[in-house]
């Protein structure tokens, strides 16, 4: 690995939600067979938004149907509130926190999945993906092809030719920037839902997604190019 990554302010924790409207209390509901059908939004292949709902369906054999061509997650919801969609999967729980809980504690949207390792803060009631999941091929899916890639998707890096030693110095500085109580008081305040992790672990999930079977490489291919 060339460049030096030296950490991650904030993982990309995928959510899948729905309107209350819909029924769908989680993706249970919509797997097949006899699944109801989910219409989800999307912006277009290869935002978050249409990779984690794809690959979703890949992994969990979902009924679902994708509307694509929505620009921000902002059209996605209004097309939610006007009936036209179901909801939307691929989306961050930061992006949530700040544009939308105030509908999830309303009641008219419902978190129905979070493709994440661990269960999230305030939604532990919420169905993994992982859980959902059948087989080993669906899990390495599911984490290979959703759960890293949020991981690294905001890396800071050094470039290759940076000494070791002043590597490790960046490295320490990005880490302690985490205990500035003045720094984190500010986060807040934008309700921003920060998730450091170490340059460490993120040259690991790195490493991971290197050493991906051929065999998900193919089928991830497939789903980019939508054909499964």
């Amino acid at each position: 690995m060339k460049w030096r990554v030296l950490g991650v302010p904030a993982v990309e924790k995928s959510m899948c939600l729905a309107t209350a409207r819909s029924g769908i209390k989680s993706l249970a509901d919509v797997m097949n067979p006899g699944g109801k059908q989910f219409i989800v939004g999307a912006n277009a292949p290869g935002a978050a938004t249409w990779d984690g709902s794809m690959r979703l369906k890949a992994a969990l054999d979902l009924n679902l149907k994708m509307v694509d061509g929505y620009d921000g997650t902002a059209k996605i919801r209004l097309a939610m509130d006007q009936g036209e969609l179901d909801g939307a999967c691929g989306w961050g729980l930061e992006s949530l926190r700040a544009t939308a809980w105030d509908r999830i504690q309303a009641g008219d949207y419902v978190v129905i999945a979070q493709a994440t390792e661990q269960p999230q803060r305030d939604l532990e009631s919420v169905p993994m993906a992982l859980d959902l999941a059948k087989t080993d091929e669906a899990r390495d899916l599911i984490r290979l092809g959703v759960i890293l890639p949020g991981k690294i998707i905001r890396p800071f890096v050094a470039a290759p030719d940076v000494p070791e030693d002043r590597a490790q110095a960046l490295r320490q500085a990005f880490d302690a920037i985490w205990k500035d109580a003045e720094f984190m008081q500010d986060a807040e305040k934008s309700k921003l839902e920060l998730a450091p992790i170490s340059g460490e672990e993120a040259e690991a999930a790195i490493r991971d997604l290197f050493q991906m079977p051929e065999s998900l490489k193919t089928k991830l291919k497939l789903i980019n190019e939508g054909k499964l």
